[in-house]
């Protein structure tokens, strides 16, 4: 799945795929932005979390929400390649939701999508 991420210096993430406007055929549900934090656990290794609200496509109403946690190392290239974690946690009605932050929330895998995702991720150069 293609995304935009933005990883800042002090440990904040802000990202985007093409969920947030249905760019996958036959999957009926769409996301904000995600929203995490990621930190350096080992040379060369980082971890993420990304946190996002997920609306039915059809009816626009909120059915629950995502958290993607990632693994990364750098290569030699300098790309960062690794492994994702996407899971899903519902709602009970669009406006009686589950805190996503509690320790008791009960996620589990996103229905229609694979359990762990493989990725390779590269840096953005600016132009010269």
């Amino acid at each position: 799945v293609p995304v935009i991420q933005t990883f800042s210096a002090d440990g904040y993430i802000v990202s985007s795929d093409i969920l947030m406007f249905g760019g996958l055929p036959g999957v009926a549900i769409r996301l904000t932005p995600m929203h995490g934090v990621w930190e350096r656990t080992r040379r060369n290794v980082m971890t993420t979390t990304n946190l996002a609200m997920v609306y039915d496509a059809n009816t626009n109403l909120l059915v629950g929400f995502v958290r993607s946690r990632a693994t990364g190392s750098f290569n030699e290239a300098g790309e960062v390649e690794g492994t994702v974690i996407p899971e899903f946690l519902g709602c009970a009605s669009p406006v009686t939701c589950p805190d996503p932050l509690s320790p008791a929330a009960a996620w589990g895998p996103i229905p229609g999508f694979p359990r762990s995702m493989t990725f390779t991720s590269r840096r953005l150069q600016l132009a010269e």
